[in-house]
């Protein structure tokens, strides 16, 4: 596991980001924005500087595992909002004694990075 990102406002921990990485891919195993930051904006960037990261390591595809409370639909909506699509129709539930989730397999394809 490599440790991609680290997020941060005036030397103040935003969020992380965690990544496996094998050979022009990767699967984004983990990614948070700390409680007091979230719902502003900074999750996007996030995503998008562990994105930057991953293409200067040539990887050209992000696969993911999105878990989201049952029958909510924001996790899946934020990724959705960031450019990922749902590789597989089929939700997989998982109940871990304290709530239910929807698990939703997702990708995007990342295009290299290009001078202007």
């Amino acid at each position: 596991m490599i440790n991609l990102s680290y997020f941060s406002i005036n030397h103040t921990p935003v969020g992380i980001s965690r990544a496996f990485i094998q050979d022009n891919k990767a699967h984004l195993a983990f990614m948070e924005i700390f409680p007091d930051f979230q719902r502003q904006g900074y999750g996007s960037h996030l995503i998008s500087e562990t994105e930057n990261i991953l293409r200067s390591q040539n990887v050209s595809q992000v696969s993911l595992l999105a878990q989201q409370p049952y029958s909510s639909s924001e996790v899946i909506d934020f990724y959705k909002k960031n450019g990922y699509v749902i590789s597989n129709k089929q939700t997989e539930l998982y109940d871990d004694s304290m709530k239910m989730w929807d698990l939703v397999q997702m990708h995007k394809i990342l295009k290299p990075n290009t001078l202007l």
